[in-house]
């Protein structure tokens, strides 16, 4: 899978899903090296997720890794402490907010479960 099609997978999965027990505001820059080389960036306002092609004009967490790492990390098929360890991903920010992150990413799951369970 290259960059287009990773990014686009991530924005159908993200794009409008409401967290509810999320209220604060989190931008998370992801560059995708190999497979494609791109930008887009997850933007969570006050539980409502977003994700817009491109760079952010200011960011919380910045992660640069190839198409297949974050589409590994995306599927859980990989750890992300392990992933880290390896080299195998970047990022700049704080460890408390890539912890904030993962569990938005949790929560980012369950609420696009829901709401496909609710479409059936």
């Amino acid at each position: 899978m290259n960059y287009s099609e990773m990014a686009e997978k991530i924005k159908k999965l993200c794009d409008g899903v409401e967290l509810k027990n999320y209220k604060k505001r989190m931008t998370v820059q992801v560059n995708v090296k190999e497979g494609g080389d791109g930008s887009f960036y997850i933007n969570i306002d006050e539980g409502r997720v977003s994700v817009e092609m491109g760079r952010a004009a200011g960011s919380d967490i910045v992660f640069t890794a190839s198409s297949a790492t974050l589409i590994g990390l995306a599927k859980g098929e990989l750890d992300p402490v392990k992933t880290a360890v390896a080299g195998k991903i970047r990022f700049k920010g704080s460890v408390d907010k890539i912890f904030e992150f993962k569990k938005v990413i949790d929560q980012i799951k369950a609420a696009r479960a829901e709401k496909d369970k609710a479409a059936v």
